[in-house]
């Protein structure tokens, strides 16, 4: 799955990149649970038009859960494969204790521009005695992606 693209022309330009840096983002909870989460830039592509316009395809973030023993239980199955359970499943609101959630870092190689990608958390939701496939304690974590791209803009057909 894809971050939904802006309209681009078919002409689009397909922008090769180097990985700089990308790192997992880490919250502990209150409960003593340690969450990593990773994301992770798949493409980008240009409007050969217009040089300010990109569109960033990306996988959908990966999230590991790290539970002390005395938290884990019996995987729900059954939770875990229906999305639409799981709209309606009690949880409820833990309290993330400390969190790092560092900038990947991208360097397109036709241009030098730093591409900036960054997976941010604001809440992480806890579901009432359900656990993961591995029997941790399954979590909801809402989450958007913030983009900052540094240098001169590309001048036409750069």
């Amino acid at each position: 799955m894809s971050t939904p693209a802006p309209s681009l022309p078919p002409d689009y330009e397909e922008m090769e990149f180097n990985v700089e840096e990308e790192e997992w983002n880490e919250y502990e909870l209150e409960d003593g649970v340690r969450i990593k989460g990773r994301i992770i830039l798949a493409k980008i592509m240009r409007d050969p038009n217009d040089a300010t316009k990109m569109s960033f395809d990306m996988a959908p973030p990966k999230w590991v859960v790290y539970a002390p023993t005395q938290l884990r239980g019996t995987p729900s199955i059954d939770l875990i494969k229906d999305v639409n359970r799981q709209k309606t499943a009690e949880k409820f609101r833990m309290r993330i204790t400390r969190s790092h959630e560092p900038w990947n870092r991208y360097r397109i190689l036709r241009t030098a521009q730093e591409v900036k990608i960054k997976l941010t958390v604001d809440e992480i939701l806890r579901f009432t005695d359900a656990f993961d496939q591995n029997g941790c304690p399954f979590y909801q974590v809402p989450n958007g992606v913030a983009v900052n791209i540094k240098g001169n803009q590309p001048q036409q057909g750069q």
